[in-house]
């Protein structure tokens, strides 16, 4: 499985942050985190699961990859883990902004 434009990649440094879809997740992100630091515990989930069903609706679809260490091979995350991780990857940002505050 070869990553696509639409992809979220997971992983760290400039090539999964250069990546078009990694790109095009954190513009979502910041789209919701108003929303998602005012929410509750469901809305938060709500708005994360959205988050993975607009990536899913992209054309053509967008998938959340993750590398396997021992193989090398892309593999695709369930949906429930995709959500995690967009949950994780809102969290952080919003940590991130409150830091910038103090």
């Amino acid at each position: 499985m070869e990553p696509t434009d639409n992809d979220v990649l997971s992983g760290r440094g400039a090539w999964f942050n250069q990546h078009p879809g990694n790109e095009q997740f954190r513009r979502m992100l910041v789209e919701k985190k108003t929303a998602y630091m005012a929410g509750t515990k469901k809305r938060k989930m709500d708005i994360s699961k959205a988050i993975v069903e607009a990536i899913y609706s992209l054309d053509p679809p967008g998938r959340f990859l993750k590398k396997c260490p021992s193989t090398g091979q892309w593999k695709e995350l369930s949906k429930r883990d995709a959500a995690d991780r967009v949950a994780q990857a809102m969290a952080y940002s919003v940590r991130g902004k409150e830091k910038s505050k103090q």
